[in-house]
């Protein structure tokens, strides 16, 4: 008795079959093959003509999926192409429907700074438009010195990419050297505007309010709280068990979590209070360590 199935490989669709006798080796083959594909995977010739039918179905309701006869014939049909360079196709289409927005209704060039795990100074670029957000480029700027120069010749480069005369704004955060390369842009082409990220702004004004005596001190008894709950597994269990969820929220901007953090304190002051007086707690070692808030 043999069983037909469909196998699907990175180069197509693949009908194969299993003989019941064959060696379970091969039969474990087959069926990996089945399940992740394999690349020299093809399609049996000696399937038949009730299984070709329905895999010829099933091809034509999915245009993403091609029958693939041979290896060598998907390496030699003119059709196929590599998917990298589909890929940037789809890219090219999608940029050029961006490109018709910014001709149209001008666009936004975002700059965003940042450092990766590798402590690589990152600078990316965005264009924003009514067509939605487009990823221009990203420059390693590890070995620069980011002062405002450096700043707006970068900027201006990617103004030049777009088009100067479609670009109405620049939008970066609301550091000195980017304040400074703003005014530079600003001077050197009449029409264009630097305005500071909200988000930046804002970041910046719950920090200046932590430093304030009163909530720094509240922030860091939080810190604290949360720093040892989150430390040991056992008792951030039992918090979870009491209130239904984490205490932390972690957050786009960095001192937004502290104050978000007060705020989960409070809201869930009654199931904390709770465990504090709970056999649970009792019963752990933590209760009784200096270490415990």
């Amino acid at each position: 008795m043999e069983v037909w199935v469909v196998a699907r490989s990175f180069q197509g669709l693949c009908a194969v079959h299993i003989l019941q006798e064959g060696s379970p080796s091969q039969n474990m083959q087959i069926q990996a093959a089945t399940c992740w594909g394999y690349g020299d995977a093809i399609k049996c010739p000696n399937t038949p003509a009730i299984i070709r039918k329905e895999i010829d179905v099933y091809l034509k309701k999915s245009s993403k999926i091609v029958l693939v006869e041979q290896n060598q014939q998907l390496k030699n049909s003119p059709g196929q192409t590599p998917l990298l360079e589909r890929v940037v196709n789809k890219t090219t289409k999608l940029r050029k429907k961006h490109e018709e927005a910014w001709k149209e209704y001008g666009c936004t060039i975002i700059s965003d700074g940042w450092t990766d795990t590798s402590h690589r100074h990152l600078i990316n670029f965005l264009a924003n438009s009514l067509a939605g957000t487009f990823f221009l480029g990203s420059v390693d700027a590890s070995s620069e010195i980011a002062n405002a120069n450096m700043l707006a010749g970068l900027l201006e480069k990617q103004i030049d990419k777009v088009g100067k005369e479609h670009v109405v704004q620049i939008v970066t955060n609301n550091g000195a050297n980017f304040k400074a390369a703003g005014r530079l842009l600003m001077e050197r082409i009449p029409h264009l505007f630097w305005t500071p990220c909200a988000a930046h702004c804002l970041d910046l004004l719950l920090e200046d309010i932590g430093k304030i005596k009163e909530f720094h001190i509240c922030i860091n008894m939080a810190q604290n709280v949360t720093r040892f709950m989150y430390k040991h597994g056992r008792v951030l269990d039992l918090i979870r068990n009491k209130i239904g969820r984490d205490l932390v929220r972690p957050t786009v901007t960095r001192f937004a979590t502290s104050f978000l953090t007060l705020a989960s304190l409070h809201k869930n002051r009654s199931g904390l209070r709770n465990l504090a007086v709970s056999d649970e707690w009792h019963a752990t070692s933590f209760s009784t360590t200096q270490e415990a808030p």
